[in-house]
């Protein structure tokens, strides 16, 4: 009897350690990998575009606020919103002078951010947050693309022979434009307080001691020779446009033209 009583509690032993031994191997297999940091660069917090065309805005920010903290300069959470807007503001008008050649589209590159805070500066956050103007914490640009590319089309691709300005000079569909835009994406504030002191954008970004002349855009083509410069083949045309004498060449690395003052601008 006591044999038995052994046998039946060596194979008791023996069914619970082959019991135990599977839930042993997925324990190891939920470990994962394990790495061992040998260079770690600081980044900000990760941001959510949602349902906008602004990936191009939101990495090369964070690549901006990242040279701020290798920059021992501190941590900045700066408005995509802004960038955007000024953009959009932009191309549209570049779209406009060049009867459409120049593209108008939600979509963009890392050089249209470092333009951007060249040309109009930078806000902080909190300032311009996205989805603020229809109650909601993240972006959608569908219905306001959706408008704006109608509006530009409209203007860019007519049959107008001349674009109609109001008595301050401003052109009337860029005067549109802009408040669509402002409608969706919300005011560009002109001042702001950040920290006990009052900047405009343009102050606020020289105050962070950026060059922007410090960054390249670096392609992947192969029909040009490596490490030096080069015009996108699309937009390879410079455009003269018929209107007022005040010209002012605009750059942005993408878009190469000339653009007139905007009061009683002829369409060529």
């Amino acid at each position: 009897m006591k044999k038995i009583f052994a046998i039946l509690g060596a194979f008791a032993i023996c069914a619970t350690a082959m019991a135990q031994e599977p839930k042993q191997e997925e324990q190891k297999e939920d470990e994962g990998y394990k790495f061992t940091v040998v260079k770690e660069l600081p980044v900000t917090s990760v941001k959510n575009q949602h349902r906008a065309g602004t990936c191009w805005c939101y990495s090369g920010l964070a690549y901006i606020e990242a040279e701020l903290l290798r920059m021992n300069k501190g941590e900045y959470d700066f408005s995509e919103m802004y960038i955007v807007e000024n953009t959009y503001n932009d191309r549209a008008m570049a779209a406009i002078r060049t009867s459409g050649d120049v593209s108008f589209s939600q979509g963009g590159s890392f050089y249209d951010v470092i333009y951007g805070m060249k040309t109009f500066g930078l806000v902080p956050e909190e300032e311009m947050r996205p989805g603020v103007m229809y109650g909601d914490t993240l972006s959608d640009h569908s219905e306001l693309s959706a408008i704006t590319n109608a509006m530009v089309k409209a203007i860019a691709k007519g049959e107008l022979k001349k674009l109609q300005s109001s008595p301050d000079g401003q052109l009337l569909c860029m005067k549109a434009i802009r408040a669509a835009h402002a409608i969706y994406l919300g005011e560009m504030p002109e001042k702001f307080n950040y920290k006990g002191r009052e900047y405009t954008p343009k102050s606020f970004y020289e105050s962070l001691g950026l060059n922007p002349d410090d960054y390249v855009s670096i392609t992947s083509y192969t029909h040009h020779p490596f490490y030096e410069k080069f015009v996108l083949a699309e937009n390879a045309v410079t455009y003269k446009l018929v209107g007022h004498d005040s010209s002012a060449q605009q750059d942005d690395g993408n878009r190469q033209y000339h653009a007139e003052a905007e009061t009683g601008c002829e369409r060529c």
